[in-house]
């Protein structure tokens, strides 16, 4: 750069304070000091437990189990909800038992499945505040929302 260029240049001084510079002072990002999120094993395993119950066929199977007014359903139960494969339905038990929502039993043949006594609070309001906030009315049967 030459002289000529440099003296050309009319330079800022960036240090001086204006009444302007106070204004953007205030409005500046600040983090809440009162917060605490959550850790982050905690929200992993939040994360975890949100895509097991992410899924219509899971949902309504959670659905199911909280409206019986039994403890727990065999899984022929839980498979007349969809028109889905058994191994289907076995995969979807899967993930939400290793997730750690249901537990499960068997009995000869059979396998019947339980939310899981830690879960049973969370599941009922998840699906309670789930369907007050849903935009069509409670009342519409969910029975087209199967997932193959």
């Amino acid at each position: 750069m030459t002289a000529a260029t440099q003296a050309s240049l009319a330079l800022a001084d960036v240090t001086a304070t204006t009444a302007s510079a106070s204004r953007n002072a205030a409005d500046a990002c600040e983090p809440a000091r009162a917060v605490a999120p959550l850790a982050t094993e905690d929200a992993a395993q939040a994360a975890h437990v949100l895509r097991a119950v992410a899924e219509p066929l899971r949902l309504r199977m959670l659905s199911y189990l909280t409206q019986t007014g039994r403890t727990e359903a065999c899984v022929c139960d839980l498979a007349e909800l969809a028109d889905v494969s058994q191994p289907t339905v076995s995969h979807h038990l899967k993930v939400l038992r290793e997730a750690g929502i249901l537990t499960s039993e068997r009995r000869g043949t059979w396998v019947w499945y339980a939310i899981a006594p830690a879960y049973v609070a969370s599941v009922d309001a998840l699906l309670d505040t789930l369907l007050a906030t849903l935009p069509v009315p409670a009342t519409t049967p969910l029975g087209d929302l199967n997932d193959h």
